[in-house]
């Protein structure tokens, strides 16, 4: 996934979001948001107060160093790119694998596609001028760090709560959510959920999934941003998946939805 790119993507739309919104509200209820995965409210062990503590302490430290090891280790590579019809269906798919060997160039090991992809640059996730490189780090583009969810005055519209040792995946962790109630303020908030996976007993985040709704006056964007860590062979966390998808409604325009998905697994 193109870095800079994405990191564009991310404080063009956190600055047209401050241009229409107020305390991280939007200014019209549209459409429900999507994206936003099922939550079970029954299995969470902790609600309220301590759970926004938590979120208020977290620390990605973690993230930080799985992506600034990512040059200094073998590994593959696998991108898919989706491109999506205004119905949602699959119009076309990029899928790319390449190896990555410290000190050497990236190497294509696979290349197929089906269907037809956009032919401009949306998001700056098609066409890719820059597939060969290595993804930086983006988790606190994904993740703001003034988030509306722990502002004092926006605290009523959502609903805050953790389950512990929960596996994800794979990996010991507790899971705190944070969903936007489907009544008053909680329809006008630009982020409507988001989920921190956390090491136990510790602040260090290992996954977060972040979903967004701007609603402005001559647009609708949905998008979500999905990043989780795996530990390595020697100890060292890497990245394991990343997820970015968007959809952009304009009017007079066709609805425009693109996604992206990059997967990590050891090299020799």
């Amino acid at each position: 996934m193109p870095c800079s790119r994405v990191v564009l993507l991310f404080v063009a739309s956190a600055l047209l979001a401050a241009l229409v919104t107020t305390s991280g509200c939007t200014s019209t209820d549209g459409p429900p948001p999507r994206y936003t995965p099922p939550t079970d409210t029954t299995a969470w062990t902790t609600t309220g107060d301590p759970v926004v503590s938590r979120l208020d302490s977290l620390d990605f430290a973690l993230m930080d160093s799985a992506f600034a090891a990512l040059p200094r280790v073998p590994l593959v590579r696998t991108t898919r790119t989706d491109a999506f019809t205004p119905s949602d269906s699959l119009r076309g798919q990029l899928r790319q694998t390449w190896q990555h060997r410290p000190g050497a160039e990236p190497e294509l090991l696979d290349e197929t596609q089906t269907g037809t992809l956009p032919d401009r640059d949306l998001w700056g996730l098609v066409p890719r001028a820059d597939a060969e490189a290595l993804p930086g780090n983006v988790v606190r583009d994904a993740y703001p760090d003034e988030p509306p969810f722990l502002e004092a005055r926006n605290q009523p519209a959502y609903r805050y709560g953790m389950r512990r040792d929960t596996l994800a995946p794979g990996i010991p962790v507790d899971r705190i959510e944070v969903v936007a109630r489907d009544t008053g303020d909680g329809r006008r908030m630009a982020i409507p959920y988001a989920r921190v996976d956390v090491l136990p007993g510790t602040r260090s985040a290992v996954s977060t999934y972040v979903v967004r709704a701007d609603r402005a006056l001559l647009y609708d964007e949905d998008s979500l941003f999905y990043i989780s860590l795996q530990p390595g062979r020697d100890g060292q966390w890497l990245p394991h998946i990343m997820r970015f998808r968007a959809r952009l409604n304009v009017p007079l325009r066709p609805v425009e939805s693109v996604q992206t998905v990059t997967t990590f697994a050891p090299g020799e």
